[in-house]
C-alpha cells in the first residue's frame, strides 16, 4: 500500500474521511451509513428505503457489516478538490475533543470496512487533487484567514499585525499552562469517568500567526478545513510573506509529534485527563508541547494535512507511560512561533452563499 494510503487507514479520522468520500457518490451507501451509525444494531436491514421505506414508517436498522456491504458496492474514484475538500469538511467539523467519538468515526473504525475503505485510500493516494495532502510547508504560498462575523461575536477586532510579541504569547500560555495544572491536581477529580470538562487542546496559544497554502481558485486550506467551525459566511484572506530560511518543523505523522514531546512537553495530566479520557479511552498521564521551548528552536510548525487525517484524536504514545493528542489544531496548519511572517497587501473578501462553497465577494 502507497505511504499516503496507509497513513490515512491508520486514524479514525482519515477512515471518516475515506467514509466521506465513499457515500458522497452514492446515495445507498449515504443512506445506509446514516442508519448503521444511528442505530447500531443486529437488525436485519431492509434495503431499499430510498423509494419506499418500511411500511411502518420507522427507518431501517441497518448494521455495520450491511453499511459495509453497501459502501463495497461503490467503485472509488478519484476525487476532484471539491468533493476531496467536502469530505475534509465534514470531518473536520466534527471534531470534538471533550467526547466520545461520533457514530461516523466508530463505525469506520470497525475492521469489516478495512477492505473497502483501503481501496479508497489507494485511489486518493494517487489522485492529483490530494498530492498537497501530505506536502510540506508551501512557503511561498502562505495565507492567514480572518472571520469578521466572529470578531464582532466576541468584541475583538481583528488585525494582521500582531500587537504582542510571540515571545510574550508564550511566555504568558507557559505560565497560564502550568498554573491551571497547579491548580487542577489540588480541585479535580483523578477518576476520569469524573463529569468534568476543561481545557481539551494542545495547539499552541491562538493568538499566535497561523497560516496555510492556498489552493488557487478555492482559496487557502485554512478557508474551508476549520475544527468546530462557527459556520461563518464571511471571511477575509491575505497573503503572508515567509523568509526563505524559517526554520519550520514539520509534524508529517504520529511519531513527529511523540518525538517533539519528548524533548519538550509539559504535563497536563490533571487538566486534561477527563476530556482526553473521553476522546481516547485511555487512562494515564498526559503531556503536551512545550511551545515556550520548542521557538527557541524553530520559528514555526507545520501539521501536514495527512497527519491530522493520521494522528488527531488518538492518543500518542510517548515512552514512559505519557501519551499525547493532537487537538484543536487545523489540517495544514502552520503556527508561527516567532515573528518572522509579515502580511502583504492583497486582501480578498470571501462569501459563503446558501447551499454552495466559498466564493470571492
Amino acid at each position: 500500500m502507497d505511504a499516503l494510503a496507509d497513513r490515512l487507514m491508520r486514524g479514525p479520522r482519515g477512515r471518516r474521511f475515506l467514509m466521506a468520500l465513499l457515500t458522497s457518490a452514492d446515495d445507498r451507501a449515504r443512506e445506509a451509513v446514516v442508519f448503521a451509525t444511528s442505530d447500531f444494531s443486529d437488525h436485519t436491514a431492509s434495503f431499499g428505503w430510498a423509494v419506499e421505506g418500511p411500511a411502518d414508517g420507522e427507518p431501517p436498522h441497518v448494521t455495520a457489516p450491511q453499511a459495509a456491504d453497501a459502501l463495497a458496492g461503490v467503485a472509488p474514484t478519484a476525487p476532484e478538490s471539491e468533493g476531496l475538500l467536502h469530505a475534509f469538511r465534514e470531518t473536520v467539523n466534527d471534531a470534538m475533543y471533550w467526547q466520545p467519538p461520533g457514530n461516523e468515526e466508530v463505525l469506520a473504525s470497525r475492521p469489516g470496512l478495512d477492505k473497502v475503505l483501503a481501496r479508497m485510500a489507494s485511489v486518493v493516494a494517487k489522485s492529483p487533487a490530494a498530492a498537497w495532502l501530505d506536502a510540506p510547508l508551501s512557503g511561498g504560498d502562505q495565507h492567514r484567514v480572518r472571520w469578521p462575523e466572529t470578531e464582532i461575536r466576541h468584541g475583538e477586532p481583528g488585525t494582521w499585525d500582531t500587537s504582542v510579541p510571540a515571545a510574550e504569547v508564550l511566555g504568558q500560555w507557559g505560565l497560564a499552562v502550568r498554573e491551571e495544572e497547579s491548580t487542577a491536581r489540588r480541585e479535580r477529580p483523578a477518576d476520569p469517568h469524573a463529569n468534568w470538562s476543561g481545557t481539551w487542546w494542545s495547539v499552541p496559544p491562538l493568538p499566535l500567526v497561523s497560516t496555510t497554502r492556498n489552493l488557487g481558485e478555492r482559496g487557502p486550506v485554512g478557508l474551508h478545513l476549520v475544527e468546530d467551525s462557527f459556520g461563518e459566511e464571511q471571511a477575509t484572506t491575505v497573503p503572508v510573506t515567509v523568509p526563505p530560511r524559517a526554520r519550520v518543523l514539520e509534524i508529517a505523522c504520529a511519531e513527529d509529534w511523540a518525538e517533539l514531546c519528548r524533548r519538550h512537553s509539559i504535563d497536563v495530566t490533571a487538566s486534561r485527563r477527563h476530556d482526553w479520557f473521553n476522546c481516547t479511552g485511555r487512562h494515564g498521564d498526559w503531556v503536551i508541547p512545550d511551545w515556550g521551548r520548542v521557538a527557541a528552536e524553530y520559528d514555526g510548525v507545520h501539521l501536514t494535512a495527512a497527519a491530522y487525517l493520521e494522528a488527531s484524536r488518538v492518543p500518542i504514545t510517548v515512552g514512559d507511560g505519557l501519551a499525547s493528542v493532537i487537538a484543536g489544531w487545523n489540517p495544514d496548519a502552520t503556527v508561527w512561533l516567532r515573528d518572522v511572517t509579515h502580511p502583504e497587501d492583497q486582501e480578498v473578501e470571501w462569501v459563503w452563499p446558501d447551499g454552495g462553497e466559498w466564493r470571492r465577494a
